[in-house]
């Protein structure tokens, strides 16, 4: 539909019966070449509609019009003569835009396309009462950034700010390889005394895990990030018991090693049945005796009198 003329200008109007979405092109005639010149430029923006509503305007009912449309596959309907219901939707796009053209204030002497753009941006962006959803999130499928929407916190922006940070604050995997026969230590679970257990490598079972063989015959399966490695190499004639008794601990990057003796309660004292035990090996608890403290009363107890006359009478 045109809305005018206003201020020596006519405006073509059109809105999109899906999402609302409202075009306005200022022009200086209605006639046919006209609006087929501005359906070209919108229709290589959202494409061609299934069918197109208007009134019985010459420029709407005229040959070259009607030609324009069935060579693009566009049904065209008009509405009854004095009868704008039949085309409500652009009656109410014009409705719109009137009302923003009205409650401009001249004064400010801003040009008035500036100003139908601005008002056509905000218009776009704001929620519809019809739909319960912006034109721009139908049409476009996403909503408009706009100066409002700066106030609130963007999910999307802040999920991948923090996938960024993740990736910056990423140091790669453990590039540890063992092979067949690597001494190695591996995480202990069965108490909370012990965290690591000597033992050797036996199988291979994955790409970043291995079965560990202890000490004491026992076999585990570990993942490469419970496994610390061990450099020492076996003597060629010692066991492989004797050969874990001349090993010494471990060394950790960035963290002391953690000493059991640090670990004592008043409660208990670690001993050792080994003279070369050096803190890190399997401890042997012993109790320490301390005298019971008596908590209880001293009053001189007796057994109550019953059945007997009080002494207060």
């Amino acid at each position: 539909d045109f809305l005018g003329p206003w201020k020596n200008q006519y405006y073509f109007v059109v809105m999109d019966a899906h999402s609302k979405w409202i075009e306005c092109y200022p022009t200086a005639t209605p006639s046919t070449e006209v609006v087929i010149e501005k359906l070209v430029d919108c229709f290589a923006r959202f494409g061609l509609p299934r069918a197109l509503t208007s009134d019985g305007a010459t420029c709407f009912t005229s040959k070259q019009f009607s030609d324009y449309l069935s060579e693009l596959g566009i049904n065209h309907h008009v509405g009854a003569p004095y009868h704008p219901q039949s085309n409500g939707a652009a009656e109410s796009a014009v409705r719109i835009v009137k009302s923003c053209f009205k409650k401009h204030p001249s004064v400010s002497g801003a040009p008035l396309m500036r100003i139908l753009n601005n008002f056509l941006f905000l218009y776009r962006a704001s929620e519809h009462p019809t739909t319960k959803n912006s034109p721009s999130k139908l049409l476009l499928g996403r909503n408009v950034r706009t100066v409002f929407s700066q106030m609130t916190p963007d999910i999307e922006d802040i999920v991948t700010t923090n996938q960024i940070k993740q990736q910056e604050n990423y140091r790669g995997k453990r590039n540890i390889v063992f092979k067949l026969g690597d001494n190695v230590l591996a995480r202990d679970y069965r108490d909370n005394q012990q965290k690591w257990a000597k033992g050797k490598i036996t199988e291979i079972s994955g790409p970043q895990t291995y079965v560990v063989e202890t000490a004491e015959g026992l076999g585990w399966k570990r993942h490469v990030n419970q496994l610390l490695p061990h450099n020492v190499q076996q003597p060629g004639n010692k066991g492989f018991a004797d050969n874990w008794e001349s090993q010494t601990p471990p060394t950790f990057k960035g963290d002391s090693p953690v000493r059991l003796k640090d670990r004592e309660t008043p409660e208990t004292q670690i001993t050792s049945s080994s003279p070369d035990f050096r803190g890190w090996g399997s401890p042997i608890l012993s109790p320490i005796s301390r005298p019971t403290t008596v908590r209880r009363t001293e009053r001189l107890r007796r057994a109550p009198l019953r059945f007997s006359h009080s002494q207060y009478q």
